[in-house]
């Protein structure tokens, strides 16, 4: 259902409207007496609360009357498979929006920003007549340097390509470690791990196992994949931090191998990343915290028997809501100790379909939201990090996300090719296959990344 605001700042944007972007409008023909034509825009989201984004839809109509900007909020299970059925129908949103790692899978079906957006206004002209006019005005659309300016680096990386911009990101989340703060102090714990070798020695005192062996507290949840949140994302940091090349500049995988950089290091970085998730879920490892036995992750941590948790900022609403009283700290993503930091990057991404017939009002529409002075309304209310840079400093700053923000500059992703599912799929078999130890693990490497390289093709 399309919701209207009252929003005290919506005469603000009204003004800002008429100097959107980053060059001024220019007009084009004008039609003598005729009201601009109502033009309705459908947006298609998940993940996001409509309350959130009606601000910014509120202040968009009101600098553009004559348009409707109509938001249908859609179950992530139920997404792609309705988003697919529309578009093949041609009766798909004009705007959807889709995760970081698949701008590729849906290449063919969206249209890059062009170069100005072109819509019509109403005015009146002269001083005594009292007819509206309409003509239409185009608007230059992003420049490279704004782009490259404004949005944080793996923003421009993922989706400023072969010279075209593919869409707008409002937030951009980074993997951050949740804490019980109760149960570290109950273990002498004074401050949370800010390295992974102070991460292992906290396992240690965290983790409680009764008389049988069965594991009732877990240092960490880490170490398989069934249960563990994000558990592809966790190892992915784990590679990128330790130095592994996730893929070459074509975007053939590369995790496999050991990067130029690293000389002769008698282990690929990679294999030593899954060597250190998979121990705390290995009995005859002294790190041993976690087990498939074991509740998923977030839930666990929810209910206060697991000390540190790997999450994004989205899940913050999640366990305050659930577990009120728990006692919860959130520190930046543990580091290795001497490397480069390097954090983790999720988003979702606001694109434009290749088959509306209002691009130009739905290209319009999503410059206008992603400003920074705009979209700022949209972060304070949905307490999530921004994708732009000149937000982070005021963002570090708030009790809930500021570490989320400080991470910002550091974090990154890695293209997935035109199936991420599939990374997903062989990161789990990885794990699984480590575990069972039949196979070397330069092998399962390579296995994995031959499998995600065919899923990119």
């Amino acid at each position: 259902m399309h919701m209207k605001y009252t929003f005290k700042h919506v005469t603000l944007f009204a003004i800002m409207a008429s100097l959107i972007f980053t060059g001024a409008s220019c007009s084009q023909s004008s039609d003598p007496q005729r009201s601009p034509l109502p033009v309705t825009i459908e947006w298609w989201t998940v993940f996001k609360n409509t309350s959130d984004i009606t601000p910014l839809i509120s202040a968009y109509e009101a600098a553009h009357p004559h348009v409707n900007v109509v938001v249908k909020n859609i179950r992530f299970e139920d997404f792609k498979d309705d988003l697919l059925d529309a578009l093949a129908e041609d009766r798909g949103p004009d705007i959807f929006t889709i995760h970081n790692t698949e701008i590729e899978q849906y290449k063919s079906k969206i249209s890059a920003m062009p170069a100005t957006t072109t819509l019509e206004e109403a005015y009146q002209k002269g001083t005594l007549s009292k007819k509206v006019y309409s003509r239409k005005v185009a608007t230059p659309s992003f420049t490279p340097r704004y782009i490259n300016q404004t949005f944080l680096d793996q923003v421009v990386k993922d989706l400023y390509q072969q010279n075209q911009f593919w869409g707008v990101p409002l937030s951009v989340d980074t993997l951050a470690l949740y804490y019980n703060k109760a149960l570290l102090a109950a273990a002498g714990i004074s401050l949370p791990a800010t390295n992974y070798a102070t991460l292992q020695e906290h396992v240690l005192k965290l983790t409680k196992q009764s008389a049988t062996g069965t594991l009732t507290q877990s240092g960490v949840a880490m170490g398989t994949a069934n249960n563990v949140e994000r558990y592809q994302d966790i190892l992915s940091l784990l590679m990128m931090q330790n130095g592994t090349e996730m893929t070459n500049d074509n975007g053939t995988p590369t995790f496999q191998a050991m990067p130029e950089s690293l000389g002769r290091r008698e282990t690929l970085p990679a294999a030593d990343a899954l060597g250190f998730y998979s121990d705390f879920a290995s009995p005859t490892k002294q790190v041993y915290t976690w087990n498939e036995s074991r509740p998923n992750s977030l839930e666990a941590f929810m209910a206060g028997s697991v000390g540190y948790l790997f999450g994004y900022a989205y899940h913050l609403p999640t366990i305050k809501a659930q577990a009120p009283k728990l006692n919860l700290g959130i520190a930046k993503a543990p580091q290795i100790t001497g490397n480069t930091e390097v954090n983790f990057a999720n988003y979702w991404v606001e694109v434009v379909s290749n088959k509306s017939k209002n691009s130009d009002v739905a290209w319009n529409f999503l410059q206008f939201i992603s400003q920074p002075e705009n979209v700022k309304l949209y972060l304070e209310q949905a307490k999530l990090p921004t994708a732009t840079k000149t937000l982070i400093d005021a963002q570090k700053e708030d009790v809930e996300i500021g570490v989320f923000a400080e991470q910002l500059l550091t974090a990154k992703s890695w293209y997935q090719g035109k199936n991420p599912q599939v990374v997903d799929e062989t990161f789990a078999q990885m794990i699984n296959e480590y575990k069972l130890g039949t196979l070397d693990v330069d092998e399962i490497l390579s296995k994995a990344a031959s499998r995600i390289n065919q899923s990119r093709r």
